[in-house]
């Protein structure tokens, strides 16, 4: 029972480490086709929660919300992930 039980939290954990690196590397391609800064603190209201370090951070947390569920994830394609962004940022902000 342990042994069943260890392993379905390390199935569980490794799940979890390949969502957020899909996350983190969608962050990625979305700073650099939109040109943001991802130092900058210029979408940290218009994205994150108002808490965050940095534009990477605030992006991290827009697409967690955006995306919702790991099965969203595989549907949607990049290019319509940026685009929702960029609708997102003329909404908050006018750019």
């Amino acid at each position: 029972m342990t042994e069943i039980t260890a392993l379905s939290l390390f199935v569980e954990q490794q799940e979890r480490n390949r969502l957020r690196n899909r996350l983190h590397n969608l962050v990625e391609m979305l700073i650099a086709k939109l040109n943001i800064d991802p130092f900058g603190k210029q979408l940290v209201i218009a994205c994150g929660t108002g808490v965050e370090r940095n534009n990477r951070e605030a992006i991290l947390v827009w697409l967690n919300k955006a995306i919702c569920c790991e099965a969203r994830l595989d549907v949607l394609d990049s290019e319509l992930i940026c685009q929702a962004l960029e609708r997102h940022l003329q909404h908050c902000i006018g750019h």
